[in-house]
């Protein structure tokens, strides 16, 4: 497999996207590639290694999903969020503990009096200090894009 990293004008194109959707302050430190429109990073050791013009290597797979960009648009995934949600000021909603439950259990959530969003935009879900995920915004309510197998019957533990 061909690992494909980003050179410095992408990855400056990349931030600009981020800048628009969220207003996103910080930088992105690690090697940044892209595979079908989904987005990945690698540490900077394993980067250079990847990124040697001489280095052959059988790699099956590598880099952690931070999320993906359709149509100038960036939906991040859960890693995606907690690590770059903190450098973000905009299309942030901030959910209570009922609200977390049914996101947890992935379900859409229905914004309440007081929370606001622009509508058609992805925005990060955010509880208390805890990035948790990226929705979609339609008419008022959060469409949950959390995998099945990260669903967590959140009747069986307590959320603090």
């Amino acid at each position: 497999m061909k690992i494909n990293f980003l050179n410095s004008k992408e990855k400056k194109n990349f931030i600009e996207v981020l800048k628009k959707n969220y207003e996103f302050k910080g930088k992105i430190e690690h090697y940044l590639f892209e595979k079908e429109e989904k987005y990945f990073i690698v540490n900077n050791e394993i980067g250079k290694i990847l990124n040697a013009k001489d280095i052959k290597l059988n790699i099956n797979s590598y880099g952690l999903y931070i999320g993906e960009l359709r149509h100038e648009n960036f939906r991040f995934s859960v890693e995606g969020a907690q690590i770059y949600g903190k450098e973000c000021n905009k299309n942030i909603v901030e959910i209570d503990k009922e609200q977390t439950r049914e996101w947890f259990n992935g379900n859409n959530v229905v914004l309440i009096k007081g929370q606001k969003a622009e509508d058609k935009t992805y925005v990060l879900i955010k509880y208390g200090d805890l990035f948790i995920g990226c929705g979609r915004i339609d008419e008022r309510i959060i469409m949950n894009f959390l995998p099945k197998v990260r669903r967590i019957a959140t009747n069986d533990f307590e959320m603090q």
